[in-house]
C-alpha cells in the first residue's frame, strides 16, 4: 500500500481511538436524523483506519444503497 499523508495519518490510531471516532461520526448523524447500519459503521471504520479514501466510501455506499433499494 502506498503511504499517503492520510493514511500516514491513521497508522498511528489504535482500535480504541477508531471507535472512539466511528462514536463521533455516528452521534453526528444521529443529530441529522440519519444512522448507521453494520455495513455503513464499517465502511466509516475503513475509512478512519485510512484503508479506504473518502470517494471510495461514497461509491461503496452508493452501490450498496441502490443494490439495496433495486
Amino acid at each position: 500500500m502506498t503511504m499517503t499523508k492520510a493514511t500516514a495519518a491513521h497508522a498511528q490510531l489504535t482500535e480504541a481511538e477508531v471507535e472512539h471516532r466511528l462514536q463521533t461520526a455516528e452521534g453526528i448523524s444521529a443529530v441529522a436524523g440519519h444512522y448507521l447500519d453494520d455495513a455503513g459503521r464499517d465502511l466509516v471504520r475503513r475509512s478512519i483506519r485510512g484503508d479506504i479514501t473518502p470517494e471510495e466510501v461514497a461509491d461503496l455506499a452508493y452501490a450498496r444503497i441502490t443494490a439495496v433499494r433495486d
